[in-house]
């Protein structure tokens, strides 16, 4: 149980670490953009900064490798297909006495850590839930003809086909907007005496929004920063995102409105002196440094103009770069690192049961590098050269049990081990797909698998990323 709990944590850990590392090239997009041009095309830079969490939380890389298979990384820990390398001194006939008992490991830890403070965000955030239902569930219906009147404008204006309730409250100090399918305006009871065309303004903001679904997407993007709470630039891109937010709802009523720069700015004056609700859309209650950035953005012409196909093929580009174990890295690979030199899987049948990578070590309890890759398969499957070389070893050798080493060209070196018979002699020339061994459990290891590894110039290298394991 908690072998499975340490794996589990480690893999989680590291699809947080690529993926925000995979979502940097995006964010520094995103932001010489928004320093460019941080008070105009605010509907550009909203779009790059949703492309950017969009990034953070979809493992496109995995998606086209096809790693999200039931061939799970957590099948690392299992015993019946541990393998081990030179250096590592466990015995394979070890009593369970012998073995040290099981230990939270720093994955694990860290882990609980986040799932803690994930959970206190989540609970504030719920509890900002249930607060704007109460203020909601107590307020009470605006019957005001010019409020009424206000409304059915802006619906109409905007093309907005659902049905939009007003309603005043006392436990407010600023207008809001809530609901999705049965959007609500809900009014602070200071507003009902406000001059016409102020209040007319104020709901014309709110219904862009409900326009807009801004609820949804807000919810959204405060999940993600909930749950990639530990990394910086999700908050800056939230921040961003609420900021070009309000922005594009400004514009659009500058555009719609017809009311002058000035009068707008006064109003968004007014509302810094109004203690708003957090985590909703409350575009007249927002902090003092979103209020003044756009305050100065009313200073220039505000475009409303929306992404464009050229800036949707540059974001696409960025969502689907620097993915780990797909297609066409693997071609680049093998025609530049390799001067055209091509792999093969070397074994037909099996399943990966271990990558190459950092991995949680079954007996030591501690994070180890794995420098090949691991496939379980039944006793004396065939095992094929990955690629023309010639045999530089072909011997058994400790913890590797039976190996056989091939050298190919370009300082490319293929290693099997834990093989139960050779079928090849030393300085023999083998091509590619050629018969070389059978699979066993020869070496320090507690089942039947191929150890595989591929190396550059001695240097353990990723498997995956030169071959495609197609296994039956």
């Amino acid at each position: 149980m908690i072998e499975n709990l340490n794996n589990f944590s480690f893999q989680i850990l590291l699809f947080f670490w690529k993926q925000s590392l995979s979502s940097v090239p995006i964010f520094i997009f995103a932001l010489l953009l928004t320093l460019l041009f941080r008070h105009k095309y605010a509907n550009v830079l909203y779009f790059l900064w949703s492309i950017f969490l969009v990034r953070l939380v979809i493992p496109v890389e995995y998606l086209l490798s096809g790693f999200l298979d039931l061939e799970s990384p957590v099948t690392v820990i299992e015993v019946v297909q541990v393998s081990f390398q030179p250096g590592e001194t466990f015995s394979a006939f070890s009593s369970p006495q012998n073995v040290a008992s099981p230990e939270l490991s720093l994955s694990t830890y860290l882990l609980f850590t986040w799932f803690t403070l994930f959970t206190l965000l989540f609970l504030r955030y719920m509890f900002m839930i249930l607060k704007v239902k109460r203020i909601i569930r107590k307020a009470r219906p605006v019957r005001q003809l010019n409020a009424l009147s206000s409304l059915t404008k802006w619906k109409s204006v905007l093309g907005i086909k659902r049905n939009i309730s007003i309603s005043f409250s006392e436990n407010t100090t600023s207008a809001f907007n809530s609901g999705l399918f049965r959007p609500q305006i809900i009014l602070p009871v200071s507003h009902l005496k406000m001059a016409p065309q102020k209040l007319d303004v104020i709901l014309g903001h709110e219904c862009v929004h409900i326009k807009r679904a801004d609820n949804l997407k807000l919810a959204l993007q405060q999940f993600v920063q909930m749950v990639f709470l530990f990394n910086p630039l999700v908050w800056i891109s939230t921040k961003m995102l609420s900021i070009y937010r309000e922005k594009i709802c400004d514009a659009a009523i500058l555009f719609k409105a017809k009311v002058s720069r000035k009068f707008y700015g006064r109003l968004l004056l007014d509302s810094i002196r109004q203690p708003g609700l957090a985590g909703i859309n409350t575009g007249f209650n927002i902090n003092y440094l979103t209020i003044k950035s756009r305050l100065l953005s009313l200073n220039r012409s505000q475009s409303m103009k929306k992404p464009g196909i050229f800036l949707v093929l540059i974001s696409a580009m960025f969502l689907f770069a620097f993915n780990t174990g797909n297609a066409s890295e693997v071609s680049d690979k093998q025609n530049t690192d390799g001067q055209n030199i091509t792999f093969t899987t070397p074994i037909k049948t099996g399943r990966i049961s271990s990558k190459f990578g950092m991995r949680l070590h079954p007996f030591k309890k501690k994070e180890m590098h794995h420098d090949g890759v691991d496939v379980a398969s039944a006793k004396d499957t065939p095992v094929y050269a990955a690629s023309d070389g010639h045999v530089s070893f072909a011997e058994k050798k400790g913890n590797y049990g039976k190996l056989i080493v091939i050298n190919h060209t370009a300082g490319f070196q293929t290693r099997y081990a834990q093989l139960s018979e050779i079928k090849v002699e030393l300085e023999q020339q083998v091509k590619k797909g050629e018969l070389i061994g059978l699979v066993g459990s020869s070496g320090t290891s507690t089942a039947p698998h191929l150890h595989f590894e591929l190396r550059k110039d001695k240097e353990p290298i990723d498997p995956q990323e030169y071959i495609r394991f197609e296994l039956k």
